[in-house]
């Protein structure tokens, strides 16, 4: 049996000393929060000095009850003199292809929890679908999300956090869902039928009416899975490599192809399979991004340690020579091995079609393109 894509369910609590504000019985979800908070990450600033990154929510005295699943801080030293940011998460989750208490009695279960009902974890499991969702379930798991999203733009209750803190992240986790990139993904009826693009097109379509409004709370969105092996295993049998390999998918900072190293990941955990019948493998993270990089907001009174540590690194930029990130020189050389490296990989041709289509012409192109597939 594949048991791959199944790292939420596996969720434990490692800490000797757990919160008390974290009872038993809401365990299972706290794990799931932080799952889903450490595969999306943070919006770090570029070029910048990382002092701190905390994503307890207990230590700003913020219950279970309040709105934030999760805080993260930093305080950074750059050009501009010494910054402290945050983002705060909000995790909701939707089951589109499993029931949610299954998921929640397993997670029970694995963490020595007693369960309010007969529950076998392992006649769950033999239940579970590795395989790629058809299209008409991967369509109405599209609708699910992006009606989740309209529906937590549109909350009062989020209304504080935006004034106190600033824009957050919405995080919306699929548990146990494995759906895949498209077939083909220059194929217009994507938009209808396949689970990322009919998302996207959809978040961009809520971005029109709801998420661009300044009451909305949410500076980014994110939809998050893990898929399975078997599922991966069924695209890349099927999946339109050429498309796929086409430069103009492509850009100088990853100029690798997609395909070649899906294909590698599945021969190694192949490989680390038949070595591990029982262990659980990591499935492949997929998300679908939706990013007001304009949104961004900076919260009102920073926590005792976030404050105390601006000093000290306040005296530290003062006691050092500032390192210049901008340095011409060292942009203009960093930029040629990009394209050296984008060259020796797709050669002159592979070079010149990624240059047409990152031209206005070409995304003009790409523009029409996405609108036809929407309308």
């Amino acid at each position: 049996m594949d048991r791959s894509g199944l790292g939420v369910l596996y969720a434990t609590d490692n800490s000797k000393d757990r919160p008390e504000h974290i009872q038993q019985r809401d365990l299972p979800v706290d794990l799931r929060e932080k799952f889903w908070i450490e595969k999306v990450g943070h919006r770090k600033p570029k070029h910048s000095l990382d002092l701190v990154q905390i994503t307890l929510k207990h230590e700003i005295e913020r219950s279970r009850q309040n709105p934030g699943d999760g805080f993260r801080f930093w305080v950074h030293a750059g050009k501009s003199g010494v910054q402290s940011e945050m983002e705060w998460f909000e995790v909701t989750e939707r089951y589109p292809s499993v029931n949610a208490r299954d998921v929640n009695d397993f997670m029970r279960c694995a963490n020595s929890i007693a369960t309010k009902r007969d529950f076998d974890p392992v006649v769950f499991l033999n239940s579970v679908d590795f395989s790629r969702p058809s299209r008409s379930v991967q369509r109405r798991a599209s609708d699910i999300v992006i009606q989740a999203v309209k529906d937590k733009a549109l909350k009062e209750s989020y209304k504080p956090m935006l004034e106190n803190y600033g824009y957050g992240t919405l995080i919306v986790g699929l548990p146990l869902w494995f759906a895949t990139p498209p077939i083909n993904p220059f194929r217009p009826e994507n938009v209808i039928d396949d689970f990322m693009c009919r998302t996207l097109a959809g978040l961009e379509h809520l971005f029109k009416g709801v998420l661009r409004s300044k009451t909305c709370p949410f500076g980014r969105i994110v939809v998050v899975w893990e898929s399975s092996l078997t599922a991966m295993r069924q695209w890349v049998s099927r999946a339109n490599l050429e498309n796929y390999d086409h430069p103009a998918l492509m850009s100088l900072e990853s100029p690798f192809k997609l395909v070649s190293i899906v294909q590698i990941a599945t021969k190694i955990l192949n490989k680390h399979q038949e070595e591990n019948i029982n262990g659980v493998l990591p499935g492949l993270l997929l998300h679908v991004r939706f990013d007001q990089r304009s949104r961004r907001g900076l919260f009102k009174q920073s926590p005792t340690f976030v404050r105390a540590l601006e000093e000290i690194s306040a005296n530290i930029q003062r006691e050092t020579t500032e390192i210049s990130f901008t340095n011409v020189g060292w942009v203009l050389r960093r930029q040629i091995f990009k394209v050296l490296c984008f060259v020796r990989l797709h050669g002159v041709i592979g070079f010149l079609r990624w240059m047409s289509s990152s031209l206005l012409l070409g995304r003009l192109n790409k523009f029409a393109q996405r609108s036809r597939s929407r309308s």
